[in-house]
């Protein structure tokens, strides 16, 4: 760091490092804190005058400090870097089909990642499929010659048990069954042995045994409630696997929606769908189906909420003018500010995935009635850099809740309203 110090100069450079080490605190630079390096520099660059060193030469080793305040690596680092970028860059131009599936299938269970690139994919002319009880791995794989399928591992309430048990029995292999006239048997080892043990004692036994081939894909949801264990497959995984979509092969013919055909697998096990599931069936939307899909996967895939409702958002690139899209609200944190105002901190789904939005007191007394979850908001919005996260803030400065397009979600709220306190 210090090569530019001329080699005749040992004393100078005995005192420059002394003052390196007290005033810069170089172990702080990786750190990042600028308010720590700033002051460090500037008594950086006096010693160094104060030593004799030319003013011009002082500037230059304080200029070529400052950048490791923000984001910078010295020569060897870097150029590891940059090779790295060099091959990365060869095989995302080259082989963008299989660079992305890989990314993808690396990041799969960390959901900001997930969104992030499915979007990448879709925008270089990659399609994105939903999971596939027939055709998913656990993680992502490419499916035809330009898309890449969701793995079962995405599905939220499938648990490890649940995956192996329904990949191992997609799995064709060769067995031993028990074979009684139109009747085969896949018999348990015990079992096996006792009739094994049988048709050596007594040859004129009613049944035989031969080797067969079991698994392969599942050719109805019937067929994978019967070859996949119970203890495995509840009612809490059918159902994620039924909203992500892993049935949607099953469902071409039989049934019109996914809730519909959830409705047909309670009924397999012999129960009645629940008022929620009821309620779905009867007032079905696209927009219930996106937003189910989203809650098992963490995104929506087949289809957004916000496709015909939002304008594409360049949020990095937002500053002081203002830009007007549809979100839909997600979570909202309420809070008082020190003048005993409330105010919010909004998450929400947007066309680029999720964001977090300020909504300062003025604007959040107006509309804080219908912040609730799964409101769709029309909202402008600023970009503000906060230096101190060293991330952009997304304020509001304009909100307005449809009441069309919300219909359902303000009737729910008009019901939950308490009665008037008083009322005659």
């Amino acid at each position: 760091m210090l090569g530019w110090v001329g080699i005749d100069q040992p004393m100078k450079m005995r005192e420059t490092s002394r003052a390196v080490d007290k005033k810069l605190q170089v172990n702080n630079i990786p750190k990042k804190k600028v308010e720590i390096l700033e002051p460090a520099l500037e008594e950086l660059n006096n010693r160094m005058i104060a030593n004799g060193i030319p003013v011009d030469i002082a500037q230059k080793a304080c200029g070529d400090i400052r950048p490791f305040a923000g984001y910078g690596f010295n020569l060897s680092h870097a150029a590891c870097y940059a090779f790295i970028a060099f091959q990365t860059g060869y095989l995302k131009a080259n082989y963008p089909l299989e660079y992305m599936t890989a990314l993808l299938q690396v990041f799969y269970t960390e959901e900001d990642k997930v969104i992030k690139f499915v979007k990448v994919s879709r925008d270089m002319g990659i399609e994105v499929l939903p999971p596939d009880i027939n055709r998913s791995e656990i993680g992502f794989t490419i499916d035809g010659e330009n898309a890449i399928r969701f793995g079962l591992g995405s599905i939220k309430g499938l648990g490890d048990a649940t995956l192996e048990a329904i990949l191992e029995e997609r799995k064709i292999r060769k067995v031993e069954v028990i074979k009684k006239e139109d009747m085969t048997h896949v018999p348990t080892e015990l079992e096996l042995k006792i009739a094994k043990q049988q048709i050596s004692e007594d040859s004129n036994s009613n049944f035989r045994i031969e080797e067969a081939e079991i698994g392969g894909i599942y050719t109805t949801v019937e067929d994978l409630i019967n070859r996949v264990p119970k203890k495995n497959l509840n009612k809490k995984s059918l159902a994620a696997l039924c909203y992500s979509g892993a049935f949607d092969t099953f469902t071409y013919g039989t049934t019109n929606t996914r809730f519909d055909f959830m409705a047909h697998i309670l009924s397999i096990r012999g129960e009645s769908p629940d008022e929620e599931l009821a309620a779905a069936i009867s007032k079905y939307s696209d927009r219930l189906k996106f937003e189910k899909e989203r809650e098992v996967l963490g995104m929506y895939v087949s289809g957004h909420v916000l496709s015909r409702l939002a304008e594409p958002t360049n949020w990095e690139e937002l500053d002081d003018a203002m830009h007007f899209t549809t979100v839909s609200l997600t979570e909202a944190k309420v809070i008082i500010t020190k003048r005993g105002d409330e105010m919010a901190f909004l998450r929400c789904d947007t066309l680029e995935g999720e964001k977090d939005l300020t909504v300062f007191p003025q604007v959040f007394a107006k509309n804080k009635e219908g912040l609730v979850p799964g409101m769709l908001l029309k909202v402008g919005v600023k970009g503000s850099m906060n230096w101190q996260r060293n991330k952009k803030d997304y304020i509001v400065n304009s909100l307005t809740i449809p009441k069309k397009i919300n219909k359902e979600i303000w009737k729910r709220i008009e019901e939950n309203k308490p009665s008037d306190q008083g009322a005659a």
